[in-house]
């Protein structure tokens, strides 16, 4: 029984850590879809 727990617990961790790495691809997608060159210049 103990093996299955540390492999559960394994997996749990396993997947928490895929989830925060697809967010923050996620957010970069975005980021390089968002042209910040235009607004810094503009607002001298």
């Amino acid at each position: 029984m103990a093996i299955i727990k540390q492999i559960s617990k394994t997996i749990k961790g396993v997947s928490k850590f895929i989830l925060v790495n697809e967010r923050i691809n996620s957010q970069r997608c975005v980021a390089k879809n968002l042209d910040t060159t235009k607004t810094i210049f503009d607002n001298k």
